[in-house]
Order: C-alpha cells, then sequence, then structure tokens
C-alpha cells in the first residue's frame, strides 16, 4: 500500500483514478487507485484476491465493490454520486 502522507482516513473523499487487476503474474493482485494528483495518490494492493462482487446500493447513485482476498481481508470501494452543485467534491479542470 503507498499512500505518501494521506491519512487513511481521507482516502474516502479521494476521487477514484482506477482499478486493476493482474490474474496472470506469480501473484495475483487487484490495484485500487484514488486521488489523481501527485500530493494525493494511493494505491491500495490487494494480493492474492478471492472475490470480487458488486454490492447493491442502500441509495441509487452510491453503488460499492468488494474484493475479498484470500486471507479474508475485504475492501470496499464505494461510489457516490456527486450532484454539480457540490463543486468542493468535483476535480479541478485539466490544465
Amino acid at each position: 500500500m503507498t499512500h505518501g502522507e494521506i491519512p487513511r482516513e481521507q482516502w474516502t473523499t479521494l476521487p477514484l483514478v482506477g482499478i486493476s487487476a493482474d490474474l496472470k503474474g506469480r501473484q495475483p493482485q487487484i490495484d485500487v487507485m484514488v486521488g489523481g494528483r501527485p500530493e494525493a495518490h494511493v494505491t491500495q494492493i490487494i494480493d492474492n484476491p478471492k472475490r470480487v462482487w458488486f454490492k447493491a446500493p442502500e441509495q441509487p447513485g452510491h453503488e460499492a465493490i468488494e474484493i475479498e482476498s484470500q486471507d479474508g481481508r475485504v475492501t470496499l470501494v464505494t461510489f457516490r454520486h456527486i450532484d454539480p452543485e457540490q463543486t468542493e467534491f468535483l476535480l479541478p479542470p485539466k490544465a
């Protein structure tokens, strides 16, 4: 897991950059990347994933994916609908 100086509790406010899976290597793994800016980037590495499943949302627009590793650890990736008026959660325009 790499996260620079970002406290774990702030990961929930970072935008999803991507999810990748390497299932053909020596040790299968799934990487979940959030942040997308040099000062705010986190990669969560899930070694030996056992299963990935969609978690039904409690509210429409708030979906989630659960990733379980062989050792029983579960990583939850949640997606929240952001209204355009919530400008504090929108990414800045690209330069």
